[in-house]
This record gives structure tokens, C-alpha cells and sequence, in this order.
């Protein structure tokens, strides 16, 4: 079954290079992009290197590897000050 739900997936690799240094809100402008494309319902956030405030961090370290709802999760972006590195694995049902 794994193999069959990769094989029916699409992968794709999206790079951003900013010359702000990577703030948040680069990233939730890049992802309001995207959903206007498709129609992502769910994200795991992986691999998550940023800087903000503590609580955020914390917030987002608890929720790491979790399949959140997408539009929810994006929107905490805008409060990081900036990421040196992100996975963001977007889905639908």
C-alpha cells in the first residue's frame, strides 16, 4: 500500500532565496501562492531552523512531524523572524 501512495504522488521541490534573510512572512506569502494553485488541506512541518519568539518556537517544535491543517499552520509563519532551513510537506485528502 506505501509503495502504491508514493507512486501516486507528486514530489516536487520548491527553493526560495530572499534577499531579506527568509522572514516568515516571505514564506506565508510563497504558501498563499501555492494554495491558490492547489488546494493543500493538511502540512507536517519538518526540519524546522528559525529564529522568533520562544513561544512560537516551542509551539512549533511541539508540532513537529504532526499533520496540521495547512491554512492554520501557515499562518503562524508570519511571526518568524527567519528560517535558515524548513520542510513543509503539503497533502489533501
Amino acid at each position: 500500500m506505501e509503495n502504491d501512495l508514493i507512486n501516486q504522488s507528486y514530489w516536487h521541490l520548491i527553493t526560495i532565496e530572499d534577499s531579506d534573510d527568509l522572514p516568515g512572512k516571505s514564506i506565508f506569502d510563497v504558501m498563499q501562492v501555492i494554495f491558490k494553485v492547489y488546494k493543500f488541506e493538511y502540512v507536517i512541518l519538518n526540519d524546522i531552523n528559525r529564529a522568533g519568539k520562544a513561544r512560537l518556537i516551542r509551539s512549533m517544535n511541539e508540532n513537529e512531524g504532526l499533520i496540521l491543517k495547512s491554512k492554520e499552520a501557515v499562518k503562524s509563519l508570519l511571526d518568524i523572524t527567519q528560517f535558515d532551513w524548513a520542510d513543509f510537506f503539503l497533502f489533501f485528502d
